[in-house]
């Protein structure tokens, strides 16, 4: 998935970055980040994310029906913040 996502980004489609997202059940889980560098000049290529979404604060949003909180939370996890 990984290699995949590396191919994603460098592509030249977009900005340069790919982004997954995954289920997490810990609320101590953040974005993680890995550059893809040129091997020959050593300089930062594409990059790709690995973003965590919170299935606890997920399933607490749904309990509230806020439609305006889960579009933030939906924006905030897809575009940053």
């Amino acid at each position: 998935m990984l290699y995949q996502l590396s191919i994603y980004a460098v592509s030249g489609i977009g900005n340069n970055t790919a982004k997954i997202l995954y289920p997490s059940m810990s609320s101590e889980a953040k974005l993680q980040k890995i550059d893809i560098k040129n091997p020959a000049t050593g300089s930062k290529y594409a990059e790709v994310m690995l973003q965590p979404v919170s299935l606890p604060l997920v399933a607490e949003l749904l309990n509230l029906s806020s439609k305006v909180k889960i579009k933030e939370y939906v924006k905030q996890i897809v575009f940053g913040s």
